[in-house]
C-alpha cells in the first residue's frame, strides 16, 4: 500500500472513523478488491475517495470545536 494512501487512512482514525467505516469507505471504493490488486485508476479513485472523507471529517471537526 503507498504512503500516500496509508497516511490518508492514519488521517481518517485521527478524526474518529472506526475501523468499520475506514473498511466502508475503503469498499465504497474498490468494492470487494484488495487495495494491493487494483489497477492505477482504481488506486486514484481509492485516493480521491479518502481524500473527500478527511476534507468531511475535518470540517466536522471544525465546526464541532467552536
Amino acid at each position: 500500500m503507498d504512503h500516500q494512501i496509508q497516511e490518508l487512512l492514519r488521517n481518517l482514525v485521527m478524526l474518529g472513523y472506526n475501523s468499520v467505516q475506514v473498511r466502508n469507505i475503503i469498499q465504497a471504493a474498490l468494492g470487494d478488491r484488495d487495495i494491493a490488486d487494483v489497477s492505477h485508476a482504481e488506486r486514484h479513485q481509492l485516493v480521491n475517495t479518502l481524500e473527500e472523507y478527511v476534507r468531511l471529517g475535518q470540517e466536522f471537526v471544525l465546526s464541532y470545536s467552536k
